[in-house]
């Protein structure tokens, strides 16, 4: 038979290098909080959660808010680089967010944490680490818990008014 058309073929032999990643603060951290992931390449990335690539996630950094596995690939003229070194992030919950009681003369909240901080007008109010805290003037409180993993939660300002003194 005649000879086919050719074909030119160009092969790119520069594979990507292989990115490193690297986390820029603790990998565990509370929820509502996030850690900053990095590459060591600049341009090219293709950052993937658990195996699977998350889209529009291109850039040399990555801000992770959820649990799981990070790797990175470096994409360039065609090729892909080798998987990253791996990232594991682990989100702790966050506390319930507390309900401040009135019961007069004193304020109460849920028991059991490990740190409890009282703010009058958004002050700290020190010296006070319990559950309960008996007001002194009128005006907007609130409490900050802090469980065991110092994770937190901020009640709801509770202001308290005092119409008449007996």
């Amino acid at each position: 038979s005649p000879a086919s058309n050719v074909i030119s073929l160009a092969v790119n032999s520069t594979i990507p290098p292989t990115p490193l990643i690297s986390a820029g603060g603790s990998t565990t951290f509370c929820g509502g909080e996030n850690v900053l992931l990095s590459s060591n390449v600049s341009t090219g990335n293709q950052w993937y959660k658990d195996g699977i690539p998350i889209g529009g996630a291109t850039a040399a950094t990555l801000s992770i808010t959820t649990a799981g596995t990070y790797t990175a690939k470096v994409f360039l003229g065609g090729c892909q680089s080798s998987v990253s070194n791996s990232i594991v992030t682990t989100v702790l919950p966050q506390p319930v967010k507390p309900i401040i009681n009135y019961n007069t003369p004193e304020f109460t909240t849920t028991s059991g944490y490990a740190h409890y901080q009282w703010y009058f007008n958004n002050n700290l109010i020190s010296g006070v680490d319990t559950n309960s805290y008996r007001p002194t003037q009128t005006g907007a409180y609130k409490v900050v818990v802090i469980d065991n993993n110092n994770c937190i939660n901020t009640s709801d300002s509770f202001v308290l008014r005092v119409l008449a003194v007996a």
